[in-house]
C-alpha cells in the first residue's frame, strides 16, 4: 500500500540502504558541498536538458517550498494552491508566518484546475479594492498532490497556459543578497564548538529553530558551527561535568517540567565560572537565574515554583498581581511583547536600540522579592517591561556574554538576517 500522510513513515528501499551501508565511513564535506551533490546536480541537469541551471540543495520540504515563494513574491502578493495543498495543510503555516499569504482554491480531489485560477484571478481584479488585497501572483502544485491523485500533462500544460495568459509572472527577483549568503553558507573558514543542553537532544528538531539561528549566525561570521548536542540529565552524573570541557559557548533553549534541569544549572555554573559564553533562552534564562541565586546569592534552596512548589525562595515563579493582566492564553504568556533594554549593558550593544519587540512562550516569570538581592550580588536585569514589572532579560554584564532572556529570539532569526542576540553570542565563543 502506499500511503502519503508522510514520508517519514516509510522505511527505505533495498538499494539505499545497501549504498548508505557501503558509504558510511566515508568523510564528506558538509551536505551541498560534498561529491555526491555534486553529482547529483549534474544528473538533474542532464535530465533537464538544463545544463546552465543553478541548482541548491535544501534540508526538507518545507524550506525548499518556503525558499521559493519568499525569492519570487513581492509582500504584497499570495500565492494559490489547493485548500489541501502541502504549503496550507501540513507545514504549520510556514509560508504565512513568513509574509506571504496561501489562497486556497476548493478541490474535491487534490488538485486545482486552470478555470478555477482563472475564474479567481479574474474576480480579484474586478474588485475595486484590488490593490488593497493579497494579490494572486503564483500556482503552487505538487506531483502527486496529498491525497495521491496525479496531474496528466494536459492539466499542466492548461494551468501554465492561464498563467501565461493572466500574466502571473512576478518581477526577476533579486537574488544577489541569496546568492552571497550561499557562497557563505559554503566557503567558512573558521569554526565554532557551541555545546546545547537540552532534555529532548535525542530529537535534534526540537530545537531546530535555535540550531537554525546559531547557523545563520555564524555563516554570517565567516564560520561553521558545530553544535555538540549535550543531554541534560547526563550532566547530572558523577563525571558529568566532562562534557562542557573544550566548548566555545554554552547554550540551554526553552523547555518544561522539572527533569535535566539540575543538570541545566551546571550548565550555567560551568559557564560562569570558567567564563565561556553562555546564552540562557526561556527555561535556560530561568535555570540560569536560579543558579545565580544558588551558587553567588546564598540561597541555597533557590529554585522554581514549577519545580518546587514548596521552596522557600521561589526566585522563579507564577505570580499573582506580576503578570496576571497579562495575556497568556489561557496559562501561557504567548505572543509579541516589548522589552526597554538598559542603557549600557550587553543586551544595548547587541541590538542597539532602546526598546524591542520579542515572541514568548512561557508561565513562569522572575520573581520581583529577590531583584534586589540578586542585583546585589551581581546580576544584572538588562530587560523590562515598559511597566517595569516584569524582568525579560538578565547578565553577567562583566562577562564576554552572559545573557537569559525570557523569549524565544530563535523565532526571528533568518539566514540573511541573524539575529542580534545569536551574532553577539558566536562573535563571543569564536572569541571576536
Amino acid at each position: 500500500m502506499i500511503r502519503f500522510e508522510s514520508d517519514y513513515l516509510e522505511g527505505a528501499v533495498p538499494e539505499i540502504m545497501s549504498r548508505l551501508i557501503e558509504t558510511n565511513y566515508e568523510q564528506t564535506a558538509g551536505y551541498g558541498t560534498d561529491p555526491y551533490c555534486r553529482a547529483a546536480r549534474e544528473k538533474i541537469k542532464l535530465e533537464c536538458n538544463a545544463f546552465d541551471a543553478d541548482i541548491h540543495f535544501l534540508v526538507g520540504g518545507t524550506q525548499a517550498n518556503l525558499t521559493v515563494i519568499a525569492a519570487a513574491l513581492r509582500p504584497h502578493q499570495g500565492v494559490m494552491a489547493a485548500e489541501t495543498a502541502h504549503i496550507e495543510a501540513h507545514e504549520t503555516g510556514a509560508i504565512e508566518a513568513t509574509g506571504h499569504k496561501v489562497i486556497t482554491l476548493p478541490t474535491t480531489d487534490g488538485k486545482i484546475n486552470a478555470a478555477d485560477v482563472k475564474n479567481y484571478v479574474l474576480r480579484h481584479r474586478a474588485d475595486e479594492s484590488f490593490e488593497h488585497i493579497v494579490q494572486p501572483a503564483m500556482v503552487y502544485i505538487s506531483q502527486p498532490t496529498e491525497t495521491g491523485t496525479v496531474y496528466s500533462l494536459p492539466e499542466l500544460e492548461e494551468l501554465s497556459s492561464v498563467c501565461r495568459e493572466l500574466g502571473l509572472e512576478t518581477p526577476e527577483p533579486d537574488l544577489t543578497e541569496w546568492r552571497a549568503m550561499v557562497e557563505r553558507m559554503h566557503s567558512q573558514s573558521r569554526s565554532v564548538k557551541i555545546g546545547l543542553v537540552g532534555k529532548y537532544v535525542k530529537l535534534h528538531d526540537a530545537y531546530l529553530s535555535v540550531a537554525e539561528a546559531l547557523r545563520h549566525a555564524a555563516w554570517a561570521q565567516d564560520a561553521k558551527v558545530d553544535i555538540d548536542w549535550i543531554d541534560a540529565e547526563e550532566l547530572e552524573k558523577p563525571d558529568g561535568e566532562r562534557l562542557l570541557s573544550g566548548l566555545d559557548g554554552i547554550i540551554v533553549p526553552g523547555g518544561f517540567g522539572l527533569r535535566g534541569t539540575e543538570g541545566m544549572f551546571i550548565a550555567a555554573r560551568y559557564a560562569r565560572e570558567h567564563h565561556v559564553p553562555y546564552f540562557g533562552i526561556c527555561l535556560g534564562m530561568q535555570t540560569a537565574v536560579i543558579e545565580f541565586a544558588r551558587d553567588a546569592a546564598g540561597l541555597a534552596d533557590a529554585n522554581s515554583g514549577e519545580f518546587d512548589p514548596e521552596s522557600t525562595n521561589k526566585v522563579i515563579d507564577f505570580m499573582p498581581g506580576q503578570s496576571e493582566s497579562v495575556d497568556k492564553g489561557g496559562t501561557l504568556r504567548l505572543g509579541g511583547y516589548p522589552c526597554v533594554i538598559t542603557p549600557g549593558t550587553t543586551m544595548a550593544r547587541c541590538y542597539g536600540e532602546r526598546e524591542i519587540t520579542e515572541r514568548h512562550r512561557h508561565r513562569y516569570e522572575f520573581n520581583n522579592d529577590y531583584r534586589e538581592l540578586l542585583q546585589e550580588k551581581g546580576l544584572t536585569l538588562s530587560g523590562l517591561s515598559p511597566d517595569g514589572r516584569l524582568v525579560e532579560a538578565v547578565e553577567l554584564s562583566g562577562e564576554r556574554f552572559f545573557v537569559g532572556v525570557q523569549y524565544h529570539p530563535e523565532f526571528k532569526s533568518r539566514p540573511n538576517r541573524p539575529h542580534p542576540l545569536f551574532m553577539a553570542f558566536i562573535a563571543a565563543s569564536l572569541g571576536d
